[in-house]
């Protein structure tokens, strides 16, 4: 992220809402994934996470391979994607993808029981004659290829 110019920072800033105050979420203005995480393009094919960018101005560390979790999504009902829009370094933790996931599991956010996809939205799964392992009966290990570890032939 040492990359950025000072152009870049001005540039990145200026897309930070930030008039609620240092306790409120600073919503991001710019660019958003379909994921509702915000985006700053840097160049044609160069793009960061607005968190990641917000983190690393306010404390001058890049997050490398960590992520940059949200204590704020607490504030927001489950499926409300908005926190994903916050740029507030007060906001942000560092952590692993086990840290994030645990993290998000004790909040309530990941979709499991009733919530999970397959119950919510059966039409997306193939089920039955339509399943790949109907449809494609060879690429099922079966007999000797059980015990390949590649699950190929011997």
């Amino acid at each position: 992220m040492s990359v950025l110019t000072e152009k870049d920072v001005n540039r990145f800033l200026s897309k930070v809402d930030r008039s609620g105050g240092p306790d409120a979420c600073w919503n991001w203005l710019g660019s958003m994934r379909p994921d509702g995480y915000g985006v700053f393009q840097k160049g044609k094919s160069t793009q960061f996470y607005a968190s990641r960018i917000a983190f690393f101005l306010a404390n001058d560390q890049d997050p490398g391979d960590l992520f940059v979790c949200h204590s704020c999504d607490s504030r927001y009902p489950v499926n409300d994607v908005s926190y994903r829009r916050c740029c507030n370094p007060a906001h942000f933790f560092l952590g692993d993808h086990t840290d994030n996931m645990l993290d998000a599991s004790k909040k309530g956010r990941l979709a499991f029981g009733k919530r999970n996809g397959s119950c919510l939205h059966p039409e997306t799964r193939p089920r039955g004659k339509q399943h790949g392992t109907h449809l494609h009966p060879e690429t099922v290990p079966r007999g000797e290829r059980l015990n390949s570890p590649t699950g190929m032939e011997l």
